[in-house]
């Protein structure tokens, strides 16, 4: 921890992206939709558009 805590002083950490999403379902788009497009049956663009679904749809 006293490693850590001088980055956290020093500023020079940032949050998760997913730490500032309003709910934990944009996560589990986003982590579904990943697997989706490596396997084909989605697009980069489809899993955006669900992932704002999600994130608009708030708490």
């Amino acid at each position: 921890m006293a490693e850590l805590s001088t980055y956290v002083t020093d500023n020079r950490t940032v949050p998760f992206m997913d730490q500032l999403w309003p709910n934990p379902k944009v996560q589990q788009t986003m982590l579904s939709g990943l697997q989706e497009v490596f396997s084909g049956q989605s697009t980069p663009d489809k899993v955006l558009k669900a992932m704002d679904s999600d994130y608009s749809a708030g708490s």
